[in-house]
């Protein structure tokens, strides 16, 4: 005899009752600011607001994506709302921050999963990266002019040439410094701006005294050739 097994055919499900979330969409909060999460929950199958025997949940992850909160509410606010709010001290870290917000009701249930982009100036990053980038290549193209305008000139300009290629460092180093202020605002760097502030200190006090130099430097070439000037009109 031959024994025969036949598997089940598969049979496909379909969702008879499901709950539908919607949530208010602000995707982008300030560092060290608490968020309320609202959501909208309504009957998937006739698109009616269910406004109780819902209990919602909310898990939030951090930026390094590890559990963050875990909370809860069965009652609505402003008619419709399940709202849950998170203290300010949830959200010091800037990076983006995954959550899900699920409700459940004796019959039925749904989810809604999204992030939360959280930075120090509240803006979304991709919005004020357009703006950092020019704040950042400005400089470096005046160094790069001022370069090359150096390069181009005489040897009767020798004077303005040495200014001019003392003051181009100035603006490479105006770019570095805004290039790092951003990442350490953006990651939220506390270290790194102290070191930014004191290599700022140091290399405007190098420059101050390179370009004080210059100033005397120039002044006695002044005064050098003025006197030249006058030995020639004796004779």
């Amino acid at each position: 005899m031959v024994s025969l097994v036949y598997a089940p055919k598969p049979v496909p499900q379909t969702l008879s009752s499901f709950l539908s979330i919607e949530f208010a969409d602000a995707q982008t909060l300030q560092t060290g600011r608490g968020y309320s999460f609202k959501v909208h929950v309504f009957n998937g199958t006739n698109g009616m607001p269910v406004g109780e025997g819902a209990t919602c949940y909310l898990h939030l992850y951090n930026a390094s994506e590890n559990h963050l909160v875990e909370l809860n509410t069965s009652t609505v606010s402003h008619k419709y709302d399940y709202e849950i709010s998170v203290g300010a001290g949830n959200f010091t870290d800037p990076g983006i921050y995954p959550f899900v917000f699920q409700c459940n009701t004796s019959s039925a249930g749904g989810y809604y999963s999204s992030y939360l982009e959280v930075t120090n100036s509240g803006m979304p990053f991709e919005t004020n990266s357009n703006g950092f980038m020019l704040v950042i290549l400005l400089p470096l193209l005046f160094y790069g002019l001022l370069l090359f305008g150096s390069t181009q000139m005489g040897d009767e300009h020798q004077v303005l040439k040495i200014f001019i290629f003392l003051l181009a460092p100035v603006f490479f180093w105006a770019s570095m410094h805004f290039a790092l202020i951003t990442i350490a605002q953006v990651y939220n760097l506390p270290a790194l701006q102290e070191f930014i502030a004191d290599t700022v200190y140091w290399i405007a006090l190098i420059c101050g005294v390179v370009l004080t130099y210059f100033i005397i430097y120039l002044f006695y070439k002044l005064v050098k050739i003025a006197n030249q000037e006058k030995e020639e009109l004796k004779y």
